[in-house]
């Protein structure tokens, strides 16, 4: 025979839990589920002959795939030729139509003989097979000599400082403590909540873990700051030292500080509330911030106030802390970015959802983000991890999707490339139709340099801006320079 088929197989869903998985998990982060109906993923097997195919899948307790309407296998195959595993031009075997054997190409394409017994098979090689059953990953090549001399080559090739803070009130969150100080402030008082102190107590190890996991987490102050696992407290930012390969994505949500503020009292004034917030009501001034007045005056100290939050604590420091590591030449590609169009958690019902939109329909639960709306701690995280369908939330709008996979694509290329632009091949292997036309009208991430100074404005279309509010961080204290200065 001059063609030599290997085998496919689709698992498929057998438990109404995993069905409902198939039906709603993410498109991006799960490799073969997507678009394909009620599968599970590929097995790959070594090359057979069909006689043994057909056995290898009885014994999984599964069959050879057949081909139907709803089965969209193109763009998982278009995936395996993308990542060079197999060519364009290989066969598998798949399900038999009636006396005639089938296969089917890297391109989606059958074919179909009628069966005479044959045996062909085909050798696969060892490189190929570990590829497909490993992560292949390039760090367990690494000799351990290596590892050891240097440890953050193998440790980090990438970070994502999400909504990192610091500034004005909140700088112990990055400013690690030891191990000694988390528990003289946070460890010990929790161990007596829990009654794991006391001369009765053998163990506080073993009383922790006989507690339910949900009596842990329901105890006052919980421990919410990074403790250090090096000999400093901080990342020295002003240092020219490489810190070997590492790529760096940092940014933050446009309305961070509503998260920390609360709603001011109607006979309350801008400088009284701020000062009551823990600002120094005459620096805020000074640096320019001022009420636009929608004739709701709660509003207006509201909204006033949670910019001057977001600067202090989140904008400022993030902003300043990529210009150090840009001039310090500590990472390779950096990326900054905004979220100006967030998904607010259930449990957040403040003014951090986007206003309904109009509609004929009753009890509609369309939204209209491209409107103003507070975008507010925290609200990323949905679009970051794809998961509006997953926990049971409608989309807002018919935007809402394809930007979700905007993000999701984006934060996974960093993940997968360390380059924030996800390949074009790639995106066209794997169907991303919407990601793919996203960058060809808005263009590509850019990354920072001395000359550009940029951050990614992600709403729907997204595009680029110049970093903001740069007048009012340095009369903060907070300037772009910042950490060269102290």
């Amino acid at each position: 025979m001059s063609w030599k088929p290997t085998v496919l197989v689709f698992l498929r869903a057998r438990h109404a839990y995993c069905k409902r998985m198939a039906k709603h998990i993410n498109p991006r982060w799960t490799l073969w589920v997507w678009p394909l109906v009620n599968v599970l993923g590929v097995l790959l097997l070594g090359f057979l002959t069909l006689d043994d195919a057909i056995a290898a899948c009885q014994a999984l307790w599964e069959q050879l795939w057949s081909p139907s309407p709803d089965a969209d296998i193109p763009p998982n195959l278009d995936y395996l030729s993308y990542q060079g595993k197999c060519t364009d031009t290989q066969k598998y075997w798949i399900a038999s139509n009636a006396s005639r054997t089938q296969t089917i190409n890297g391109h989606g394409n059958t074919q179909s003989q009628h069966w005479t017994g044959f045996t062909t098979t085909f050798e696969i090689s060892e490189e190929i097979q570990l590829e497909l059953l490993s992560l292949d990953s390039p760090r367990e090549q690494l000799r351990l000599e290596e590892c050891l001399r240097h440890p953050g080559a193998w440790k980090y090739v990438a970070t994502i400082p999400q909504s990192n803070l610091g500034g004005l009130k909140d700088g112990t969150y990055s400013l690690y403590r030891t191990i000694a100080e988390e528990v003289a402030d946070t460890a010990n008082a929790l161990l007596g909540k829990a009654n794991c102190t006391g001369p009765g107590v053998a163990s506080q190890l073993e009383c922790l873990s006989a507690l339910p996991a949900y009596t842990l987490t329901s105890l006052s102050g919980q421990a919410q700051t990074l403790v250090i696992d090096v000999a400093t407290p901080e990342f020295v930012l002003n240092s020219s030292k490489s810190v070997a390969t590492v790529h760096l994505l940092m940014g933050v949500v446009r309305d961070e500080g509503g998260t920390a503020t609360k709603w001011p009292p109607t006979t309350s004034n801008f400088s009284v509330f701020i000062s009551q917030e823990g600002f120094n009501a005459t620096l805020v001034q000074t640096a320019g911030y001022s009420i636009t007045s929608t004739g709701n005056a709660s509003l207006d100290i509201f909204n006033a106030s949670i910019r001057v939050g977001t600067d202090g604590e989140w904008w400022c420091v993030d902003q300043a802390t990529v210009f150090a590591r840009l001039h310090s030449n500590l990472f390779q590609n950096i990326y900054f970015y905004e979220f100006d169009r967030s998904y607010a958690p259930t449990t957040d019902t403040r003014l951090c959802k986007a206003p309904f939109a109009p509609s004929i329909f009753e009890n509609s639960k369309l939204r209209s983000p491209d409107n103003e709306y507070f975008k507010c701690h925290g609200a990323q995280m949905y679009y970051i991890f794809g998961t509006v369908g997953w926990n049971g939330l409608p989309l807002w709008d018919e935007n809402d999707l394809p930007f979700e996979q905007f993000v999701v694509d984006s934060w996974t290329s960093l993940a997968r490339t360390h380059v924030r632009n996800p390949d074009p091949a790639f995106l066209k292997a794997r169907g991303f139709t919407n990601t793919m036309r996203e960058l060809e009208v808005a263009g590509r991430w850019k990354t920072l340099s001395a000359d550009s100074l940029t951050q990614r404005e992600l709403q729907w279309p997204s595009f680029e801006i110049e970093f903001v509010d740069v007048p009012q961080c340095a009369a903060l204290g907070y300037p772009t320079d910042y950490y060269f200065k102290n």
